[in-house]
C-alpha cells in the first residue's frame, strides 16, 4: 500500500497539469467509440486505451492472470486471482465512467483514477470502492476540492475552490465545512475561525471589502456573543451581540475624528436600557434610553455646570425634573427645555429664569421658546420641537466606556479614562452630516450578506451527479 501511495504521489503532479486536456480528449474518445460488445471490439479498445496513472501497462496486459470481462453495459479488463479484481484493473461502465487503478477484492482499493461522462473526474486513494485518505476531485463547472477524505466525502483537511473565485481552506466532517477554516467569497469578504455544520460558529475574525472588522463569537453563521466591531470610520464597538446585531452590554466610540462615546445595554442594535453617552464637548447624559432615544429617568450634565435630572421620552425632556443654573435650582414640569409648570425654586425669578434657560438653550444650539410663545406659536407644534429634539438627541450615536466601576462586562474589554462631564447635542453642519449614515444597521447588513453568502457558498458533501 506505501509503494502505491508513493507510485500515486510522483505522478500526480504530472497528471493534474495535464488532466483538463486529458479528460476532455478521452471523453471525447469514448463519446465517439463505440462501447465494445464482441471480443475483437474488446481487443481493439485495449489496444487503443491510453492509461493514465498505470506505469506498466504492457506488464499487465502480458501479466498471466491478465483477464477480460466483457458484460452489457460493463467491460472490466485487469488482473484476476481466485476469480476476483485483484491488482491493476481498468473498469468502464457504458456512457457513465472509466476508472484506472488498483483492486482488492473486487472492490478499488489504493490509488487511482475515476472519469465521468459528465466531465468531472477523481484522482486519488480509494478504499472499499470510494475515495478515501488524499485525494483530489474536479467538477464539470471547474469547481475543485483536493484533500482528505471518507467513504466518497470530504472529511478531514482540504481546499475547497468555488468556479467563481470563492474558496475554503481548513476542516471538513462527513462532506461539509466543520472545525477552523478561511473561506473567502467571491466580493472579497474573508472569514477566519471556527466553522459548524457550513455555518460560522464560534471564535472568528471577519474581514469586509469595505475596510470593516468583526473579531469575536459567531452562533449558526452569525456575530452572537461577546465581540468587536470596527468601522472604516474609526468607530469601533466592543460588547455583546446577538444574531448579528448589538445586543446586550457595550461600550462603543464614534469615528471620523470626533470622541463621542456610549456605554451601555443595547436591545436589537438600538440603545436601550441604562447608559452613558458622553459627546465630544464633555456634556454627558446618564440614565434610561429606548429604541436609540434618551427615554426614561436620566441625568443630562452640561460642560457649564448646569444639569437636568428628571423624565425624558422620546428623546426630551418630558415631565418632572430638576433644572440647575448658575447654582439656581428649579423643579417643575418640563417640556423640552422648556419650564411648563414650576412648582419649587431657589430665588426664584421668572425673568431671570427665563433668560437663564434660554442662554442655556442657546449655548446648546437647540431651539429657544418661551412658554407663551410654545403655546401661542401655530406652526411650532409639539410634534414638530419632540422632532427636532429627538433629532439632535439622537443622530449623535456615540457611545462611552464608563459603565459604573463594578461592570463585569468593561473588565472582559479595556479600561479607558471617562470625562467627567456629561453633554448636550448641537445644531451644527457637521453633525447633520456625520448623522446622516447613523449606527451602521449591522441586523440588515449581516441578513443581506448571510443571503449573499449562501447564494455564492454551497460546498457539496457528496460530488453532485457522481455516484462512486
Amino acid at each position: 500500500m506505501n509503494n502505491q501511495t508513493d507510485q500515486f504521489t510522483s505522478t500526480r503532479l504530472s497528471f493534474c497539469q495535464q488532466i483538463h486536456l486529458s479528460v476532455t480528449s478521452v471523453l471525447e474518445h469514448l463519446h465517439n467509440c463505440r462501447f465494445p460488445t464482441t471480443e475483437d471490439e474488446a481487443q481493439q479498445f485495449i489496444q487503443n486505451y491510453k492509461p493514465h496513472i498505470i506505469e506498466s501497462y504492457e506488464d499487465m496486459i502480458e501479466n498471466p492472470n491478465f483477464t477480460i470481462i466483457l458484460e452489457k453495459q460493463q467491460f472490466f479488463f485487469g488482473i484476476i486471482i481466485n476469480g476476483q479484481k485483484n491488482g491493476i484493473g481498468i473498469h468502464y461502465k457504458n456512457q457513465k465512467s472509466i476508472f484506472e487503478g488498483i483492486w482488492s477484492d473486487n472492490q478499488k482499493n489504493g490509488r487511482g483514477i475515476e472519469l465521468f461522462f459528465n466531465g468531472s473526474f477523481y484522482i486519488g486513494q480509494y478504499q472499499n470502492g470510494k475515495p478515501e485518505g488524499t485525494g483530489k476531485f474536479q467538477w464539470q463547472n471547474d469547481e475543485t476540492y483536493e484533500g482528505q477524505w471518507l467513504q466518497g466525502k470530504k472529511h478531514g483537511s482540504g481546499i475547497w475552490k468555488g468556479s467563481k473565485g470563492d474558496s475554503y481552506i481548513g476542516e471538513w466532517k462527513i462532506g461539509i465545512p466543520d472545525g477552523y477554516g478561511v473561506h473567502q467569497w467571491i466580493n472579497g469578504d474573508r472569514y477566519e475561525g471556527e466553522f459548524k455544520n457550513c455555518l460560522k460558529d464560534g471564535q472568528g475574525t471577519e474581514k469586509f471589502t469595505n475596510g470593516d472588522t468583526y473579531i469575536g463569537q459567531y452562533q449558526k453563521g452569525k456575530p452572537s456573543g461577546i465581540g468587536e466591531y470596527f468601522w472604516n470610520n474609526g468607530a469601533v464597538y466592543k460588547g455583546e451581540f446577538k444574531d448579528g446585531v448589538r445586543h446586550g452590554k457595550g461600550i462603543w466610540k464614534r469615528g471620523n475624528g470626533l470622541s463621542d462615546s456610549y456605554n451601555g445595554e443595547y436591545l436589537n442594535d438600538q440603545k436601550s436600557g441604562q447608559g452613558i453617552y458622553i459627546w465630544a464637548d464633555g456634556n454627558r447624559y446618564e440614565g434610561s434610553f429606548l429604541n436609540d432615544l434618551r427615554d426614561g429617568q436620566g441625568t443630562m450634565y452640561w460642560h457649564d455646570g448646569s444639569f437636568y435630572k428628571g423624565l425624558w421620552k422620546q428623546g426630551i425632556q418630558d415631565g418632572q425634573g430638576i433644572l440647575q443654573i448658575n447654582q439656581e435650582l428649579i423643579k417643575g414640569t418640563f417640556y423640552g427645555t422648556k419650564l411648563i409648570q414650576m412648582v419649587e425654586n431657589t430665588q426664584y425669578n421668572i425673568n431671570q429664569t427665563r433668560n437663564k434657560a434660554h442662554s442655556v438653550e442657546t449655548n446648546s444650539r437647540q431651539s429657544s421658546y418661551g412658554t407663551d410663545d410654545y403655546r401661542q406659536n401655530g406652526s411650532f407644534s409639539q410634534t414638530q420641537q419632540r422632532k427636532d429634539s429627538t433629532e439632535y438627541s439622537t443622530k449623535v450615536n456615540s457611545f462611552t466606556q464608563t459603565y459604573r466601576n463594578n461592570n463585569p462586562i468593561e473588565q472582559r474589554f479595556m479600561n479607558i479614562s471617562v470625562p467627567k462631564r456629561i453633554g448636550i447635542i448641537t445644531n451644527s453642519k457637521l453633525l447633520q452630516q456625520v448623522n446622516q449614515g447613523r449606527f451602521p444597521k449591522m441586523q440588515q447588513q449581516q441578513s443581506n450578506k448571510q443571503k449573499l453568502q449562501q447564494r455564492l457558498w454551497k460546498p457539496t458533501g457528496v460530488p453532485q451527479n457522481v455516484k462512486f
